[in-house]
């Protein structure tokens, strides 16, 4: 295997930890399951990150910034654009399919927060960051008059609880594809704004979401032999 500069390394180490974690799950994501994913011996892990912990702690701080990432690139920062168009275009970004490794991700690390507080201080740190920008848009569709939000810091953890909420019962149970989770997101929206019925889905026709998911976990690595 190539010799990789110490960033690097660590880099790769934490994407396979992504790998294994999709497969077996944070409490079966051993440091030997790790070593052999990566190629490498354990010594040669441990010596880049002291514990187990550390790795799965930074693997979830490396997700969650590049998720943060991705979110600002898929909806834009164009603050011209209507507050609703970039509601909708976040709602529609959070849309999974059932297999979608991203979504697959985060609810392991929502069910690991319940035992890791490391863990769980890095999945607060995300969710903190959505429910910010969640109550930004809602002010703003408030403040240029095409939607009423007296309390928009509430609406954003009742939208954000019903969307993770809906999350689980397409990835666990299958109990509704990804257009239904959309539809119900964009319903309790249009309600907690008071506007009326398919007002989102009107915005950006041709141009919905609800088939394939957006958000990603890059667990993708380098070639070892380049």
């Amino acid at each position: 295997m190539a010799r990789r500069r110490p960033e690097e390394r660590r880099e790769e180490i934490l994407r396979a930890a992504g790998e294994v974690v999709l497969r077996e799950g944070f409490g079966r994501t051993s440091a030997r399951e790790l070593a052999a994913a990566v190629g490498v011996s354990t010594g040669l892990l441990h010596h880049y990150f002291p514990s187990m912990d550390e790795v799965l702690v930074r693997a979830v701080q490396l997700f969650s910034e590049e998720d943060l990432a991705q979110l600002a690139d898929e909806v834009g920062e164009e603050h011209e654009a209507p507050a609703l168009v970039r509601l909708d275009r976040v709602l529609r970004w959070c849309v999974p399919a059932p297999d979608d490794p991203a979504c697959r991700f985060w609810v392991e690390a929502w069910s690991e927060s319940l035992r890791n507080a490391g863990v769980a201080g890095a999945t607060r740190h995300l969710n903190e960051v959505w429910h910010e920008g969640l109550t930004e848009l809602l002010t703003d569709a408030a403040a240029d008059g095409t939607g009423q939000c007296p309390d928009p810091e509430a609406t954003a953890w009742r939208l954000l609880a019903l969307i993770d909420g809906l999350t689980v019962q397409v990835l666990a149970y299958g109990s509704l594809g990804p257009a239904e989770l959309l539809a119900q997101a964009r319903a309790a929206t249009e309600l907690e704004l008071g506007l009326a019925p398919g007002t989102l889905a009107g915005l950006e026709p041709g141009d919905d979401a609800g088939s394939d998911g957006h958000r990603r976990v890059r667990t993708d690595r380098p070639d070892p032999t380049v």
